[in-house]
C-alpha cells in the first residue's frame, strides 16, 4: 500500500475535502490518500506574506508526519516550503506546480501556466525559472477572479477559456498547466473548448508520487537538501527542534 499525504497550506477545510474527492479517483488501487490542512494560517494563499506562511505551517506538518508516509504532495499552486520540505524527509515530496511543468515538458515545447490573480503572476515566473523551465515558458496568465468569484463554475470556466485562448493564439502555448487545486477535474473540459493539452498540477503531482515510490526513488541529500546538524536552538518552535538539530 502507498501511503501518501496530501497537505493543503492554506487552513481552509472545506478545501481540504475538495482535493480529497477530486484526486481520489486518480489514485491507484493500492494508494492510500490522506489529505490534510494547517490549522492556522491564510484560508487563501495569494500573496508573498501568505505564501510564507503557508510554508512555515506545511513544513511543520511534514516534519509530525515524516515517518508515517512513503510520500508527500503539496497541494498549492504556489509550492510553498517544498525545498525545505525536502531538507528534512528522505521520502519524495512533490509540489503540483512543479510537477504540473515536469510533466508538460513531455507533451510539448511551450506551454503556459494559468493562475488566480495578477498578484501571484510574478511569483509563478519566479517559481518557472527556479525550476529551470524558462526556455519552455510561453507564458504566466491570470484569469483575475478572487476565491469566492470562482465558487461560480461557469463564469470561472468562462474565464479560463479566454485566458486560455490568449495563450494559445497569442503566446503560442502549445499546453494549459493549471496549477491551482481548485482546477482539479476540469481539465478535460477546458482541453475540449481550447483545443490543446490541458494539465492538472494536482493529479500530475499524485501520480508522479506513486511512481517514485514504486520505483524506490528518495529524496537526494548530496546538495542543499542535506540537513545539517546544528548545536543552536530553534526559538519559539519546538515542534521543529529535532529536525532543527539534525
Amino acid at each position: 500500500m502507498r501511503r501518501i499525504l496530501v497537505i493543503n497550506s492554506n487552513s481552509n477545510a472545506n478545501t481540504t475535502q475538495w482535493v480529497m474527492r477530486k484526486l481520489q479517483p486518480h489514485a491507484g488501487k493500492e494508494t492510500e490518500i490522506t489529505c490534510i490542512n494547517p490549522e492556522n494560517g491564510p484560508r487563501v494563499i495569494d500573496t508573498l506574506m501568505d505564501m510564507s506562511i503557508g510554508a512555515l505551517e506545511t513544513v511543520r506538518l511534514v516534519a509530525r508526519n515524516k515517518d508515517r508516509y512513503d510520500a508527500f504532495v503539496i497541494a498549492c499552486g504556489l509550492d510553498p516550503g517544498l525545498d525545505a520540505c525536502r531538507g528534512i524527509v528522505k521520502q519524495p515530496v512533490v509540489g503540483i506546480a512543479e510537477a504540473g511543468m515536469l510533466t508538460a515538458c513531455t507533451l510539448c515545447r511551450r506551454f503556459t501556466v494559468l493562475t488566480h490573480t495578477e498578484l501571484s503572476v510574478s511569483i509563478v515566473q519566479d517559481l518557472v525559472h527556479h525550476y529551470g523551465f524558462g526556455n519552455r515558458l510561453a507564458s504566466v496568465r491570470a484569469i483575475n477572479m478572487s476565491g469566492a468569484e470562482m465558487a461560480g463554475h461557469g463564469r470561472m470556466m468562462q474565464r479560463m477559456e479566454e485566458v486560455s485562448w490568449q495563450a494559445v493564439r497569442e503566446d503560442r502555448a502549445e499546453l494549459i498547466v493549471l496549477p491551482g487545486i481548485h482546477w482539479v477535474g476540469l481539465e478535460k473540459e477546458l482541453s475540449g473548448k481550447v483545443g490543446v493539452p490541458v494539465l492538472s498540477g494536482a493529479v500530475c503531482a499524485l501520480k508522479m508520487a506513486e511512481f517514485l515510490i514504486d520505483y524506490g526513488q528518495q529524496t537526494s541529500k548530496a546538495g542543499p537538501y542535506h540537513q545539517i546538524k546544528k548545536q543552536d536552538h530553534l526559538v519559539g518552535y519546538d515542534d521543529l527542534q529535532d529536525v532543527f538539530s539534525g
